[in-house]
């Protein structure tokens, strides 16, 4: 247990106030913007932990990597050190049973999302169809009505069955990431979603091994990757570890994958279109993107590798296998630092993306 001692120099602590997942101990100062700013959290990346120690300045609610983290320490020390006329509290990350909440129904009955985390940005769910919109992280559940986390279950796939869904990326543009994916993760716990994702395996997977992940779509109507992790390592060994086996449509592609996915492409991104993702029985993933009478298959045995177009192995191939209908489904969206693209997806963009006008 990390305790961290937080001290203030002013007058007072005038109050405390919950905003969301992060707990206030004080009002932030009227020249809080300008240490926010020096303070500013490193680059957020995809699915950063929602469970490590977050310490931010009074006001600022974003979420970081436990890397981040410990920088920020540092540096809010070395200000409040030099800073004797100040007020400066540090917040300190709470995970809030009561702030859960459900949206539904998405996916028939009572199956439904969670959202993890507070703030502002809320998921909506009209006709059956999910919009989110802004940093946001929602998975899948069986009852989309339950208060807290300890009263949900995760929808579980087994995708030697198939799963198909429609997409519409016209609003997400170049600079952030719409994403749709499978983790092996635990169902929640009291106050906590017990969310893994390869990059993050600080929480262990459902049978306490490696959080697997097979990311099905990260894309924006610019370009779109489909990634399997089943093993640690990282490099382009041949296997799929934490740089994945992968195959990239859009422009760091090769021609035919240029081609084949964005606006006005084969797959049209200003239009909505179809993904069908399925195993076959030695455990091999194919994703097909359909628009129309049009298909691209996107993602097979022999597409797919790391590096890419070096092939699938057989070992991640029966990891799949092994952890058939364990399988959680996690929707999110994000972004890599302000906006400008990222140049192992579609990077870089002619203006920043806007988060929190993306859906």
């Amino acid at each position: 247990v990390l305790l961290l001692a937080s001290w203030a120099v002013a007058h007072r602590v005038a109050r405390f106030e919950a905003r969301g997942r992060v707990l206030l101990l004080a009002d932030p100062p009227a020249q809080a913007g300008g240490f926010r700013s020096q303070l500013r959290l490193a680059a957020r990346r995809r699915r950063c932990s929602h469970r490590v120690l977050l310490l931010a300045v009074a006001g600022c609610r974003s979420a970081c990597c436990v890397s981040a983290a410990f920088l920020n320490v540092l540096a809010a020390l070395r200000f409040l050190a030099r800073s004797a006329t100040s007020m400066w509290v540090l917040a300190f990350y709470v995970h809030s049973v009561l702030a859960q909440q459900g949206f539904g129904p998405f996916g028939g009955g009572t199956t439904g999302v969670a959202l993890d985390g507070g703030g502002d940005v809320r998921p909506r769910v009209e006709n059956g169809a999910l919009k989110i919109t802004g940093d946001t992280r929602v998975y899948m559940v069986q009852d989309y009505h339950a208060s807290s986390w300890d009263e949900h279950a995760y929808v579980r796939f087994d995708l030697r069955r198939g799963v198909n869904f429609t997409v519409d990326l016209s609003q997400v543009p170049c600079g952030c990431v719409a994403c749709v994916y499978f983790v092996t993760m635990k169902d929640p716990s009291k106050g906590d979603p017990n969310y893994c994702d390869f990059n993050y395996q600080f929480v262990p997977g459902l049978r306490g091994g490696v959080c697997l992940e097979v990311d099905l779509l990260e894309a924006n109507r610019v370009a779109l990757t489909s990634t399997v992790h089943t093993e640690k390592g990282i490099g382009n060994d041949g296997t799929c570890n934490q740089w994945g086996c992968q195959v990239l449509l859009g422009p760091h592609g090769d021609w035919a994958n240029r081609v084949a996915y964005g606006q006005g492409r084969t797959i049209d991104t200003s239009l909505p279109f179809g993904v069908h993702a399925s195993l076959d029985a030695k455990g091999a993933p194919t994703i097909h993107l359909k628009q129309g009478a049009r298909t691209v298959t996107h993602f097979d045995r022999r597409k797919a590798g790391n590096p890419p177009g070096s092939g699938f192995p057989a070992k991640a191939m029966r990891a799949l296998l092994d952890l058939e209908g364990s399988y959680a489904l996690v929707f999110s969206q994000w972004r890599d630092g302000q906006g400008w693209g990222m140049e192992w997806l579609d990077g870089p963009c002619d203006q920043p993306c806007d988060l929190d006008k993306s859906a």
